[in-house]
């Protein structure tokens, strides 16, 4: 069906599967539920140039919001102006909502300064994609470093706690003082991949998500988190100066490209460190 949609006459968005989506979230069937589809007709539909309805983009947005993943609500509400500027009011009042909403959620006694050094445990791996945990442990350093701060470097952290026996699941307050008596770290970043999928059979395209924690060792406290989603293309091309072409499938691209959109996010994104 997607192949005809290309080669074939026009394409248009799928109005069944919002109507289906909108119904889910109205009955209480779950915004995950409602969404899952919705998000799968949306970017097929971009893939192929098809125009988004009115009131779709908004309405995703809001599926978001109900699942506290304000920064995604804001960029998909975002659209319905781009597109509709009619909705221009409108979409200005919905954002300054999931705003206060999100400020109001946040710790009021969150600790205001920020770690200079920084130790990176495995990642966890929810996905059930064995490659993805790999893909993340090799990229999380380099961002963090990018942004300023110093990360403790990773093989040799392995080494040092690997007679401790301890995993990033359920770690215990205890277990945070003895990593920073042990390493002198400042906080503790512990990364939980959510989720790591094709969305097409047809493309290259990875849908990842993840939830980045940075803890502060001495407090237990978060200075800060992050759960984001995207899709990336895992292909590395090719061609300097001339035909660009298909080099090779580099699983690091996704890992690599969500925890940059993470961190530099000008929206919740991390601040910059003394190394900056």
């Amino acid at each position: 069906m997607f192949v005809m949609m290309v080669i074939g006459c026009k394409a248009a968005f799928d109005m069944a599967v919002y109507e289906d989506s909108l119904y889910d979230a109205y009955v209480g069937n779950g915004n995950a539920r409602a969404r899952a589809p919705l998000d799968q007709v949306i970017l097929s539909s971009e893939l192929v140039s098809a125009r988004i309805p009115s009131g779709v983009y908004a309405d995703q947005g809001v599926l978001f919001f109900r699942e506290g993943k304000y920064h995604e609500a804001i960029e998909r509400i975002s659209k319905e102006a781009e597109l509709y500027p009619e909705a221009m009011l409108f979409v200005g009042r919905l954002q300054a909502l999931i705003r206060k909403a999100d400020s109001e959620t946040k710790t009021a006694d969150l600790p205001h300064h920020h770690p200079p050094s920084i130790l990176v445990l495995p990642s966890i791996n929810k996905s059930g994609k064995s490659e993805a945990a790999t893909a993340f442990d090799v990229t999380l350093s380099r961002q963090f470093v990018e942004r300023g701060y110093y990360v403790f470097p990773f093989l040799a952290t392995r080494l040092l706690l690997k007679e401790t026996h301890l995993t990033a699941e359920d770690i215990s307050k205890s277990e945070l003082a003895s990593l920073k008596s042990l390493t002198g770290a400042d906080a503790l970043l512990l990364v939980t991949i959510l989720q790591w999928e094709k969305p097409w059979m047809l493309l290259s395209l990875i849908r990842v998500a993840a939830e980045y924690r940075l803890i502060d060792l001495s407090t237990g406290q978060d200075l800060w988190k992050s759960n984001v989603e995207g899709q990336y293309d895992s292909t590395v091309t090719g061609g300097a100066g001339g035909p660009v072409y298909v080099m090779a499938t580099d699983l690091r691209v996704p890992a690599r490209a969500l925890t940059k959109k993470a961190v530099t996010a000008s929206y919740n994104g991390l601040p910059a460190g003394p190394y900056h």
